[in-house]
């Protein structure tokens, strides 16, 4: 068995996994049981028993190497040592260590077999993924270090550079308008809403619903009118203030005010305050 060893952490699916290298092969990346639990949602056990179940379908050391049978095996304290702080290194605890009857490390082939005992659709998925995002990034590592130190370094600047960008994008997809864009999205809510009503020196600007009960909090119809606006607003950019208005999307947000309408409901009530038609018994809930 090829020494295997955990080269770092690689973000997959919004988890964190281990990469591991060696086992099946120099630079070969494997994967263990525990992870593929954990990408999969499954329990680690119901993982092991599917192994188990077909183990005569996995031929050792080509698809699979248990690493709980190589304990068991290890002729030297220095063997133990390191199997054991193998397996902590790839997130097993040490009581999950010492009850486990199998603890299997999977190679490339070995995943796929496993996949196919699976036989899901969302399986397949993950397979599918894993198998971009993971398999598949060695050749692009192999490729690396056969690269002179000069090319290597240049490599290194433009990855430097990429990592750089991803994060000025997160900034800019995260980061919200300025108070003078919040400000103009105010004074745009404005004119578009006394547009809609007829200006300042309609009847519906000045209107208040008639009052359906002694202890009823008078209603205005331009209020309405606006917390419409801003409600409809919020809904489209999911957000729960204009003040959290995303800066990239400000154009957009711009461009939403100017051509929001009030729903049916609301313009009509708009027409009946401008034409004075409204009476006690025709207001809304």
């Amino acid at each position: 068995m090829n020494e295997l060893k955990v080269t770092g952490r690689q973000e997959f699916m919004g988890l964190e996994i281990p990469v591991v290298l060696g086992g099946f092969g120099e630079g070969k990346k494997c994967i263990s049981d525990k992870t593929v639990a954990e990408i999969h949602r499954m329990e680690v056990w119901n993982v092991r028993a599917r192994i188990t179940d077909n183990i005569k379908r996995f031929t050792e050391c080509v698809d699979c190497i248990d690493i709980k049978q190589r304990l068991y095996e290890a002729k030297t304290l220095d063997t133990k040592e390191y199997l054991i702080a193998l397996l902590t290194e790839l997130g097993y605890a040490k009581q999950s260590i010492t009850q486990a009857e199998h603890i299997y490390i999977l190679s490339e082939r070995g995943y796929v077999k496993l996949i196919k005992i699976m036989d899901t659709d969302l399986a397949w998925e993950i397979h599918d993924k894993l198998m971009d995002e993971y398999f598949e990034m060695r050749e692009e590592k192999h490729f690396y270090e056969e690269l002179s130190p000069e090319l290597q370094a240049i490599f290194a600047h433009d990855k430097k550079i990429q990592v750089i960008d991803k994060r000025l994008d997160h900034i800019e997809n995260t980061m919200t308008i300025d108070y003078g864009q919040q400000q103009e999205l105010r004074n745009i809510a404005k004119c578009r809403a006394l547009t809609i009503i007829g200006g300042k020196d309609s009847r519906a600007y000045t209107f208040i619903y008639p009052s359906k009960g002694k202890f009823d909090k008078p209603i205005r119809l331009y209020g309405r009118l606006n917390s419409r606006m801003w409600h409809d607003y919020q809904d489209y950019f999911r957000i729960n203030s204009y003040r959290n208005t995303p800066a990239v999307r400000y154009e957009e947000a711009v461009a939403y005010l100017n051509r929001w309408t009030a729903p049916i409901n609301i313009q009509l009530d708009i027409e009946k305050a401008n034409a004075d038609e409204f009476d006690d018994y025709d207001v809304l809930n």
